[in-house]
């Protein structure tokens, strides 16, 4: 068997590899860009915030509802009893878009939000 010689051609495409044509612009690339968003963890409660032991009281039936084998069943979370700074500060813990909820219409439909 002889060897064979393969000739290998230069990859020749692509910004610099042809000679600049009089008018071509020059070649650039986006910016890069300076800041990166991270995760932010929300903002805890400050201890005797208006609202902090309403909304304790709600994610701890929460848990307590999921540690006793609830997977599958609906939980019904009575969020018409909390205040407005109940409803702020839930809001503020649980961030926007983390969280989807089905919503029971009273003709017995229901909405998924």
């Amino acid at each position: 068997m002889s060897p064979t010689v393969i000739p290998i051609q230069p990859f020749s495409t692509g910004p610099g590899s042809q000679p600049a044509q009089p008018g071509d612009k020059d070649w650039a690339c986006l910016p890069l860009p300076v800041e990166v968003q991270t995760y932010r963890a929300p903002p805890s409660p400050e201890p005797g915030e208006r609202g902090a032991d309403a909304v304790r009281q709600l994610l701890r039936g929460v848990v307590d509802a999921f540690g006793a084998g609830s997977e599958g069943k609906c939980l019904n979370l009575a969020l018409d009893e909390l205040d407005i700074h109940a409803h702020r500060l839930l809001a503020q813990l649980l961030g926007e878009g983390e969280v989807s909820a089905r919503i029971a219409l009273p003709d017995g439909g229901s909405v998924q939000i």
